[in-house]
């Protein structure tokens, strides 16, 4: 990755970042005039909300996926103030199937405004991790492997509550699958690959 690219992924990291915090804080608002006085006396704290930033960041959750929590609140709510952990579910739905994901990740690479909003993080993980191009430009049945790898890593990802705004691991290259004669070194991109895994891991520096 070259360090135009590199900090282009940074900055757009960050503005996912502050858009979270904006939509934490419009919730607590909204909350505060939901909840009035159980919000106020039970649940309000003023570490509360770099705690629920925190917990909905690492679990991939976005500014726009608050939104459908909030709407989704609307129509189970209890009446009482959800949890951190409650509102996390409501904002994340089960994952779809493969080929809605792969379907709507088409739709993402098609899309001019900008503005594509994806159901779930995992599909937007698998989607940035294939890339727009290749998505358009691969045929159908390599779309559908690349897709297929890069979903089964972010779904895996995100159960694990990682951070999905971040390069997912890449699967190591088909060099993996032939055997290599005791003693005798990897190949060079077999090599290459298994320590930038590990280092994406933070399982090296």
């Amino acid at each position: 990755m070259s360090e135009v690219t590199s900090s282009a992924a940074n900055s757009l990291a960050l503005a996912d970042q502050e858009a979270l915090r904006v939509a934490v804080a419009e919730l607590f608002c909204v909350f505060k005039r939901k909840y009035g006085h159980r919000w106020r006396e039970q649940f309000e704290d003023p570490q509360a909300r770099p705690v629920w930033f925190a917990s909905l960041r690492a679990a991939g959750i976005t500014a726009d996926a608050v939104k459908r929590g909030l709407a989704m609140l609307s129509k189970v709510g209890t009446g009482w103030p959800p949890s951190d952990e409650e509102f996390i579910r409501l904002c994340s739905p089960d994952a779809p199937p493969l080929e809605s994901a792969l379907s709507e990740a088409l739709n993402w690479a098609r899309d001019t405004k900008g503005e594509f909003t994806f159901s779930h993080p995992a599909i937007g993980a698998a989607a940035r991790s294939v890339s727009a191009w290749a998505l358009r430009s691969e045929s159908a049945s390599r779309v559908r492997q690349l897709f297929d790898g890069a979903y089964r890593v972010a779904l895996n990802q995100h159960a694990m509550g990682a951070d999905l705004s971040a390069p997912l691991p890449k699967s190591l290259p088909a060099e993996v699958r032939k055997r290599i004669p005791p003693g005798a070194a990897d190949p060079p991109a077999v090599a290459a690959a298994r320590a930038k895994a590990a280092r994406l891991l933070g399982l090296a520096s």
